[in-house]
């Protein structure tokens, strides 16, 4: 491809391939410009379908209580952090929530460390270390509900720079 770029009061660049190239080449570039996109799209939307497929992997799902909803899959003992299956928010979260009572996944409600690990974790990703201790105390709560235990739910702290709003700023105070 050959540029030329005329430097002056403003810059021009010309694209010498774009001017030499027939009508039904630029089309048939710009239908694949826009395929591309769209394949994009459409493997997004099946990775989101397949992760929520994968629910039934989850061990705990915690909410905002319906706004934001975040499903982990942690099993007891093992040496790894626990793992994003899931996460939504809006429709999504509530699909989430409604598929995961269908499956009997423990949830607790906590807005705080249900956004935190939303927009700070992607799906099929480790929790990031500074949420380890808060993400203990939710599975430690969530477990012991499961076995028939009654427990008082524990108030989460989260570290400041974690705390989020629902448009994922941090300048929440």
């Amino acid at each position: 491809m050959t540029t030329i770029s005329i430097i002056g009061s403003g810059k021009l660049s010309y694209n010498l391939s774009e001017a030499f190239m027939s009508n039904k080449e630029f089309k048939l570039n710009e239908i694949y410009s826009r395929n591309n996109k769209n394949i994009k799209l459409f493997n997004k939307k099946i990775k989101f379908t397949n992760k929520i497929e994968n629910l039934g992997e989850a061990t705990a799902i915690i909410t905002n209580p319906t706004h934001f909803a975040v499903a982990l899959k942690y099993e007891v003992g093992e040496a790894s952090a626990p793992i994003v299956i899931c996460k939504g928010k809006g429709q999504i979260a509530e699909k989430i929530i409604e598929k995961g009572k269908k499956l009997n996944i423990g949830t607790m409600q906590s807005p705080k460390l249900a956004r935190a690990i939303y927009f700070t974790s992607e799906i099929g990703d480790e929790i990031m270390s500074q949420l380890y201790s808060a993400v203990a105390m939710a599975l430690a709560y969530i477990f012991k509900v499961d076995k028939g235990e009654d427990v008082e739910k524990p108030e989460i702290e989260l570290p400041s720079e974690l705390v989020f709003d629902e448009f994922g700023r941090n300048d929440v105070k």
